[in-house]
């Protein structure tokens, strides 16, 4: 049949919708059935290229049993059609179908159906994996008073810089955490954290990896001895440690922040040589452990020859 020759509507009753499909040359359009308030989705152009819309026509022709490779190829795509996804949160009533849209959703109306949604489920997927969370939105969302939805949103890595600094000025102590230790955290950000952020907050800071590098020696605090200990510990586990950084915790008072930096998966040879010759067995044991021969370390009371070099002492 020639795409370019205008046909008969084509009625396909499906899983998600009954729509109607008429095929123009370049586009299609749908006409909804069911419950759908007139005008709200009603003859808005739902296709972004003549390719996507026959695409999805021959998928809905063809019966589809399932949504998950149409939802596939959108996201390898350049994003679904905003008209797609008014059609399907309006018409689907398939649990599966909202929470795979609330991750792809980037139509603003479509997003605030989704963080209104009755399941969690939705509003979670929506919250800590969408990332073209409309900024209006985000800031709404960020200044709520349900900590669980802080929470969540916390988690998404792809927050603006101003939504990211008002949950780090939360008064949960648990949201702060979060965002500190978000893998997309700005280093303006960070530098906001640093300067007005307590123990609790500088310790989720300290273990990211994002951590910006010109203020890894800085982050130490001046807190109660216990606070500065947990985010000393938390720092040296960090896998992106500066060498010098490293060195300095090689060297802190605290067998408990040379055992962290131990286990560190980055932690460089030339600080593992030292930190296997620590004073305290607690340290070797640690980096025995990081290296995989711990047990057989336990067992026999001492080292194995590997590796040779590095001539750990039990």
């Amino acid at each position: 049949m020639n795409e370019d020759t205008p046909t008969d509507p084509v009625r396909t009753d499906t899983s998600i919708c009954t729509v109607q499909l008429t095929a123009d040359g370049r586009d299609f359009h749908c006409t909804l059935h069911d419950e759908v308030e007139a005008g709200v989705v009603q003859g808005r152009n739902i296709g972004a290229s003549s390719a996507k819309c026959q695409a999805f026509r021959r998928r809905l022709q063809d019966e589809m049993d399932g949504l998950e490779d149409i939802f596939a190829a959108y996201q390898r795509a350049d994003g679904m059609p905003e008209g797609i996804q008014r059609l399907l949160v309006a018409q689907s009533t398939c649990l599966n179908v909202h929470q795979s849209l609330a991750m792809v959703s980037t139509a603003a109306d479509v997003q605030r159906t989704l963080a209104s949604n009755e399941e969690w489920t939705v509003r979670a997927a929506l919250l800590t994996r969408n990332p073209a969370i409309h900024i209006d939105l985000q800031m709404e969302l960020a200044r709520t008073s349900d900590l669980t939805v802080q929470r969540r949103l916390a988690s998404n890595p792809s927050l603006k810089p101003e939504v990211q600094t008002i949950l780090a000025h939360s008064k949960d102590g648990e949201v702060k955490t979060i965002i500190a230790s978000n893998p997309s955290l700005k280093p303006a950000v960070q530098k906001d954290i640093l300067r007005h952020g307590d123990g609790f907050i500088q310790r989720g800071l300290a273990m990211n990896p994002a951590l910006d590098p010109q203020l890894q020696g800085v982050i130490l605090p001046d807190h109660p001895h216990w606070q500065q200990t947990d985010v000393k510990m938390a720092l040296a586990g960090n896998p992106t440690l500066l060498l010098n950084i490293q060195d300095r915790l090689a060297d802190d008072d605290n067998e408990r922040v040379r055992a962290s930096l131990a286990t560190n998966p980055k932690v460089h040879w030339t600080v593992a040589k030292r930190l296997a010759h620590d004073r305290s067995k607690t340290v070797r044991y640690a980096l025995a452990d990081a290296m995989g021969y711990g047990d057989e370390v336990r067992q026999d009371g001492r080292r194995r020859p590997e590796p040779a070099q590095w001539d750990i002492e039990w």
